[in-house]
């Protein structure tokens, strides 16, 4: 290997998430602790500097065996004996969406009508002013111009419709806001400043459901009712936003989601086919092991992608997650 080639080591991370397989512990009549950790396989032993640390074999993240060990230990003290995480509202997904084709099928000549109201966002903005770091989700129909050209109004809008409305109910379902629908497209947000880990995991795993509800709640109801199969798109990422009101005195006044965040993740997903989920790279380290082992690395050509990223000096990269609920 030339000079100046050897491929440098990640520094040891001070913080960040560490996945453990498995942890056993139990409480002994004096009131000690005692516990049994596995490590999980995604990380490898290493040495640097003569010092032993854990290699993340997705991200090549460098973690201090002394670290770990604190870290273990702060977990199973008196004073804390969980580990913090945020629940999405249910579980059983694969119920979920028997529950939700059943919806369907029974309200089908329902004209979906809904009353104005508050909307959920708009607690999202009285939480959050400012900056803040949220993940972000987007997803719109395939080929929605055609649609619109080839149906009749009044059937376009009921895809549509039903395509926000189950939408809509996955991101809730797992701690998300909708903060916008425009025609066939629903943006979620997932607040990540606190429980950083699991929001990341919530947000996959909705985007999973989408997937899971669009091939095998929405399009087998659609063909039972004459109606064209859809497709979908989704990109997700993470990173830092800022929170403000827009407008114009005295004519518009709006809350509004800008930043980094929101451009990246719309052009990623702008570059998924057909029922894909595209992750960005900031995403896809964070996740929880069994997640990031669903995820392949997507290498698009230089006109289709070109983002640079300067934490690792080449091209943001991409992933292509292929996760699916085995129902």
């Amino acid at each position: 290997m030339k000079k100046g080639t050897e491929k440098k080591e990640r520094p040891p991370r001070p913080h960040g998430r560490f996945d453990f397989d498995q942890i056993r512990y139990e409480i002994k009549d004096d009131g000690t602790i005692e516990f049994d950790v596995k490590i999980a396989p995604k990380y490898e032993p290493v040495s640097i500097n003569g010092k032993k640390a854990y290699r993340d074999k997705y991200t090549g993240d460098i973690y201090d065996q002394d670290a770990v060990i604190d870290l273990v230990n702060q977990l199973f003290s008196k004073e804390n004996l969980s580990v913090y995480s945020t629940p999405p509202k249910t579980f059983d997904y694969c119920s979920f969406l028997r529950d939700r084709k059943q919806e369907l099928i029974n309200h089908w000549n329902e004209q979906y009508e809904l009353e104005p109201g508050k909307n959920q966002i708009d607690h999202f903005f009285e939480t959050y002013k400012g900056d803040t770091r949220v993940v972000v989700l987007f997803t719109d129909v395939e080929g929605s111009t055609k649609l619109s050209a080839e149906l009749e109004p009044v059937t376009y809008n009921k895809i549509i419709k039903i395509f926000v409305l189950e939408m809509s109910l996955i991101i809730d379902n797992f701690n998300g806001y909708i903060f916008k629908t425009g025609g066939d497209s629903v943006i979620g947000i997932f607040p990540a400043d606190v429980n950083l880990n699991s929001m990341c995991d919530l947000a996959v795993q909705a985007a999973m459901l989408m997937r899971s509800i669009v091939e095998d709640v929405i399009n087998p109801v659609f063909a039972n009712n004459g109606l064209p199969e859809i497709g979908c798109h989704i990109g997700v990422d993470i990173g830092n936003v800022t929170v403000d009101r827009h407008g114009a005195r005295n004519i518009a006044s709006f809350d509004e989601i800008i930043g980094h965040a929101m451009n990246l993740t719309a052009k990623i997903q702008s570059l998924a086919k057909h029922n894909e989920i595209l992750l960005g790279r900031r995403l896809y380290e964070i996740l929880f092991y069994r997640l990031q082992e669903q995820c392949t690395e997507v290498h698009f050509s230089q006109s289709d992608w070109s983002l640079w990223d300067p934490v690792e000096d080449k091209r943001y990269q991409i992933y292509l997650f292929s996760g699916k609920w085995p129902c």
